[in-house]
């Protein structure tokens, strides 16, 4: 336990989010119109029109030598038909932070985000992962068989319970791992990943808004 959940559990104070520091942070945002995309980024009424409402949110810690460190801060939507080149996401917005700026920044950052679907654990996450990733191969998932569409559509189907789509996620990964096992490999390390990163404390900041809060960075 750190000094300031001590010090909170001690004062019974359940009502104040904690900013905290991390090394390398990300979750999944789905935004809902394109006045919520452009709360991010000036991004056009195509982009908007023609890409998923699924983006990764990203806080990075970069290291100095010579001087305090900062924070990156960025915004990334899945590339349309991205099989074969050399990335899977744009960068939409970024924002290097200053590490005395960091609480300020974020707390404008959960303003804008207020309103969005917001998913960093569980069967949801894995799902708009899955989507992200569907959207990135479009093409080639277009050009299989019969075998490999009919579970790519019930993966894609919001009308099957969430276990079961998850469960033939698992099954699409076994074909594509006999048909083209880099594709397995991609969805490990592009997408995959974005599981592995603790956010539950920036999501408090997000669904339960507080005109306190904490700056913890140790």
């Amino acid at each position: 336990m750190r000094i300031y959940e001590e010090y909170l559990n001690r004062h019974s104070i359940t009502d104040v989010p904690v900013i905290h520091h991390c090394q390398n942070a990300a979750f999944v945002v789905k935004f809902n119109d394109k006045e919520s995309w452009h709360d991010f980024a000036s991004v056009s009424e195509d982009f908007v029109r023609n890409s998923t409402p699924f983006a990764v949110f990203q806080i990075s810690w970069i290291s100095a030598n010579v001087r305090p460190g900062e924070y990156m801060l960025s915004l990334k939507s899945p590339i349309h038909d991205a099989f074969g080149s050399s990335g899977y996401f744009n960068n939409i917005f970024s924002e290097r932070v200053k590490w005395h700026n960091y609480e300020t920044a974020l707390t404008s950052i959960c303003d804008r985000l207020s309103g969005s679907l917001i998913y960093d654990q569980g069967l949801d996450l894995i799902m708009a992962l899955w989507e992200m990733f569907v959207y990135s191969h479009d093409s080639w998932f277009c050009r299989q068989g019969g075998d490999i569409k009919y579970i790519l559509y019930q993966t894609l189907d919001k009308d099957i319970q969430i276990a079961h789509r998850a469960s033939c996620i698992q099954e699409m990964l076994r074909k594509l791992g006999n048909v083209n096992a880099n594709l397995v490999k991609v969805w490990r390390n592009e997408y995959l990943c974005y599981t592995q990163t603790e956010t539950r404390w920036f999501i408090r900041l997000v669904k339960q808004p507080c005109p306190k809060t904490i700056l913890q960075l140790s």
